[in-house]
């Protein structure tokens, strides 16, 4: 959603990284492999900050996902992942410690187990960002979407895609007059 790669960027994020806006959470992208978020280089930074909106308010509402994440943290760490408390017996659900570098890296494992879907290694932190751009392309230009991404280049999110049974069932139509 916040268009972040893998698990360096997520593990370098921050508290202070997310601003509530109101009716949104606003990210504040820092330096990662491709970019240095201080800079005034147009390839060098993203052309806006990402966020998170309010949507319905239901369990899957991300908005209320992150405010309730941040209501059960611990004051005084600012570091954005933290190990969860297995049992909490107090409105802090988290430790002060922050979740390591390969608990990180296999919460999609963990949560395609969970679901009880079977992941022959198809899961990755990455499938997320994967996914996004996939559930984008039919609606959105490539520009646009690497825009929010943080692609510099629109052409290199041509790695991802594929067309729908919908587009190749439209594709089949067309070619067979």
């Amino acid at each position: 959603m916040l268009g972040m790669r893998g698990r360096q960027e997520q593990l370098n994020c921050k508290i202070q990284d997310f601003k509530d806006r109101g009716a949104y959470y606003e990210y504040t992208e820092r330096s990662t492999k491709t970019r240095n978020g201080e800079t005034e280089k147009v390839k060098s930074r993203r052309k806006y900050n990402n966020k998170i909106f309010k949507g319905s308010g239901d369990e899957r509402d991300p908005y209320l996902a992150l405010q309730t994440y941040l209501s059960h943290r611990p004051e005084g760490t600012d570091t954005f992942y933290l190990q969860p408390i297995e049992n909490p017996k107090t409105s802090i659900w988290y430790k002060t410690l922050a979740l390591k570098k390969d608990g990180l890296g296999n919460i999609m494992k963990r949560m395609a187990e969970t679901a009880g879907i079977q992941n022959d290694g198809n899961f990755t932190n990455s499938s997320g960002r994967k996914t996004a751009i996939q559930s984008l392309r039919g609606h959105f230009d490539p520009l646009t979407i690497s825009e929010l991404t943080g692609h510099a280049d629109p052409n290199s999110i041509q790695s991802y895609s594929h067309n729908s049974l919908q587009t190749q069932r439209a594709i089949f139509d067309r070619l067979a007059g």
